[in-house]
């Protein structure tokens, strides 16, 4: 599991320890975005996600975020609305079991999909979304934003996400990328 914010932190404790078994929870260090002040906990369904903005009807692309990287997609969309590109944005919560049903509708409804982790992209969650996919036959252009295979260097996490296209700003870029190669492909068959 891995909470978007000081709410899912606290119902994810409170799914982990309602578990019979272990559970994991991933939590990067620094600030937790918490609009709201938390409330009670609720015991949350094992391997299932959330639509936390639809993006109208007919949505462009869909943002589905892991962790504390629904902030960046939630900003991220209203700058691509801003821009006459609609979002769509999911929060996955669960890297095991994925939301497969929540994935396959992500597909089906927006025709393209960015995933968002704060992780390493080699063995990640966008590859996992991916395999997903793959394995039900859905085939939709998919661009995976996460850090290379490459060293990070200790520092300040908001100058991190920038440098590496982890904040609005990144998510924007490679949106834009994924839904206008969409449309040109479009195009041209």
């Amino acid at each position: 599991m891995a909470p978007a914010d000081g709410q899912e932190l606290i119902n994810m404790l409170q799914t982990a320890a309602n578990q019979p078994g272990p559970a994991a929870l991933r939590f990067p260090r620094g600030k937790v975005a918490e609009e709201t002040p938390p409330g009670r906990s609720k015991v949350l369904e094992i391997g299932k996600g959330r639509v936390v903005e639809r993006g109208g009807d007919k949505p462009d692309v869909a943002l589905l975020s892991i962790g504390n990287m629904l902030d960046p997609a939630l900003r991220a969309a209203k700058i691509l609305g801003e821009q006459g590109i609609c979002a769509r944005v999911a929060d996955a919560r669960f890297r095991k079991p994925l939301d497969e049903n929540l994935i396959a509708e992500l597909a089906r409804d927006c025709g393209r999909m960015v995933t968002l982790e704060e992780n390493v992209l080699e063995g990640g969650f966008g590859q996992a979304v991916g395999a997903s996919l793959q394995v039900t036959g859905q085939v939709v252009p998919l661009a995976c934003v996460g850090i290379g295979d490459r060293f990070v260097p200790h520092g300040d996490p908001a100058v991190l996400r920038s440098r590496f296209g982890l904040d609005a700003g990144g998510i924007v870029k490679t949106a834009l990328d994924l839904v206008a190669r969409g449309r040109a492909a479009e195009r041209s068959a």
